[in-house]
């Protein structure tokens, strides 16, 4: 949909199958705020993690509205994650996704709320 072929993850330590800390990026690491703060909450947590960078964001909104966006971005974001090795993760965000985030093919441990301030 967005014409995107390139999606990049910066891993911090080794991902395991279970428990990886993830946090998804729409846009890059320079761009975030959010994305540095998840960045220090991983490195605090002293757990692998991974923050995924994909894409496109703004053509997906465009395309099919905000929800179906973000749904496919995280869709998106955890096929990185299989690819990687891990089964289940556990997802660090700001807010908590509005969709169910069963049916991607990796299980969502929990939900950890990341402090951006």
């Amino acid at each position: 949909m967005c014409g995107c072929s390139r999606y990049d993850a910066l891993v911090v330590g080794q991902v395991t199958s279970t428990g990886t800390l993830v946090h998804l990026v729409q846009g890059t690491l320079e761009g975030s705020i959010e994305a540095q703060f998840a960045h220090q909450h991983i490195v605090r947590q002293d757990k692998a993690g991974v923050l995924v960078f994909v894409p496109g964001y703004e053509g997906l909104v465009d395309v099919s509205g905000e929800l179906m966006a973000q749904q496919s971005i995280f869709g998106m974001g955890l096929q990185i994650l299989r690819q990687l090795g891990a089964t289940s993760v556990v997802l660090v965000a700001a807010t908590a996704p509005l969709f169910d985030t069963n049916g991607f093919g990796i299980v969502v441990e929990r939900f950890e709320v990341l402090a951006t301030q």
